[in-house]
């Protein structure tokens, strides 16, 4: 069951996902807490799907979508500009 659960938690296939993660096995293994923080992170990884900010690439890795980059960009030079003034 210990390795079943590593081997979810590790990401490692193509095409894998928080929603992979068999919460009841996570919170048996290491604890209600643990299985509460996967469904969160869960939770994030759906929204920031849903909202156009994370792209799967050619080898299955989550990345930023460029619509994030823009985004991030925008909120640095905010910070910079008022740093400055």
């Amino acid at each position: 069951e210990l390795e079943q659960l590593a081997e979810q938690l590790s990401q490692s296939y193509s095409g894998a996902t928080m929603d992979d993660v068999d919460l009841d096995m996570l919170a048996r293994q290491l604890g209600d807490e643990a299985a509460v923080d996967a469904r969160t992170l869960a939770g994030l990884e759906r929204a920031l799907m849903n909202q156009g900010f994370l792209d799967r690439g050619a080898d299955g890795q989550w990345r930023l979508s460029p619509k994030a980059m823009r985004q991030l960009g925008q909120a640095a030079l905010r910070d910079v500009a008022q740093q400055l003034s």
